[in-house]
This record gives structure tokens, C-alpha cells and sequence, in this order.
């Protein structure tokens, strides 16, 4: 289960480079999925890892913190179901209107939580 937190990790890593290097894709990922059906895919994705993160915490470092990270992904994923289309588009409108330099410093969360899930499911 270490395996999953450590591909976890890294593909999560090279997302966020992607993202980093080109924030406009970032603005259109998130338009795309917060103003269609997408959502509901990237609702089961949060859920379903969420889930897997919390199975595999007690095969990595930081258990407690894998889980926490677990549960929050899994809450994540039934937020997006719950919460009404409108309120996702207005999301959406506002993201759109952020400066590049504050998307770039949001890529750089994405970065740190996939280097500590690495380092989790390598100590």
C-alpha cells in the first residue's frame, strides 16, 4: 500500500509542474470541470482516493496525517457533489480573475503535499 502513496505522490508532482509552467491550463482545467457533468467524475476520483489514501495509512510514515489527508480528499469529493452548480460557476468566474503569480502559488501547495506524501511512503 506504501506503492499507492508514493504514485499517489508523484503523479500529483507532475500534475502540478504541468500547472505550474502553464497556469492557463489550470484556469481552463477548473473551468472546465466546476461548469460541466465533469465534476461528478472528479467527485468520485476525490472519494475513491480519498478512500485508498485512508486504507494505506497504516503502511506509511506520518499514519495519522496520511489519513487525515485521506479523509479530507474523501469530504472534498462529496462537497463538490453537494454544493450547487451556480455557486461552482461563480467559483469558477472568480479563479478566472486571479493573477498568474497566485495560481503559480497555489501549484506550489500541490508540489508540497505530493514531496510529503513521497517522503511518507518512503520512511
Amino acid at each position: 500500500m506504501g506503492e499507492f502513496v508514493l504514485a499517489v505522490g508523484v503523479l500529483l508532482i507532475g500534475i502540478t509542474l504541468y500547472l505550474l509552467v502553464r497556469p492557463q491550463a489550470l484556469i481552463a482545467l477548473i473551468d472546465q470541470v466546476l461548469t460541466t457533468r465533469w465534476l461528478f467524475l472528479v467527485a468520485l476520483v476525490r472519494l475513491l482516493l480519498g478512500a485508498a489514501l485512508i486504507a494505506s495509512a497504516s503502511a506509511v510514515g506520518f499514519s495519522g496525517v496520511i489519513a487525515a489527508i485521506g479523509w479530507l480528499g474523501a469530504l472534498s469529493g462529496m462537497v463538490l457533489v453537494a454544493v450547487p452548480p451556480p455557486v461552482w460557476e461563480r467559483f469558477s468566474e472568480w479563479l478566472k480573475r486571479l493573477p498568474i503569480a497566485l495560481l503559480r502559488i497555489w501549484t506550489l501547495m500541490g508540489l508540497s503535499l505530493g514531496g510529503f506524501l513521497i517522503f511518507a511512503s518512503l520512511s
